[in-house]
């Protein structure tokens, strides 16, 4: 499994779809790179707050397949950011999603 194969990555904040991309070979390749993307950029209200991160790409043999995880964080007055990294598991062929929270 290789995850520049991913074709499209969404974002959802309270089941709310805030975010889509379909990625190009050339847009995956530099994310593998280094690259990163914003993928979303909003307000919500101070609380907590579930976030998902959904990603559709290509496996072994070139099946499609859909994985997504799911985070909760909590809102106050000050701004924050949330970093979703998608990486290779190579032991169980899926990606990983790793969620850090920044305090602007």
């Amino acid at each position: 499994m290789d995850v520049t194969r991913g074709r499209t990555r969404k974002i959802k904040v309270d089941d709310d779809l805030v975010a889509s991309h379909l990625y190009t070979d050339r847009q995956n390749h530099a994310l593998t790179k280094g690259g990163i993307q914003r993928l979303y950029v909003g307000n919500v209200k101070s609380g907590k707050h579930e976030i998902t991160a959904i990603f559709t790409g290509l496996g072994p043999d070139n099946r499609e397949y859909t994985r997504g995880a799911t985070m909760i964080f909590e809102k106050d007055e000050d701004p924050k950011m949330i970093e979703v990294r998608v990486r290779d598991s190579e032991a169980n062929m899926q990606p990983k999603f790793d969620f850090k929270e920044w305090e602007l």
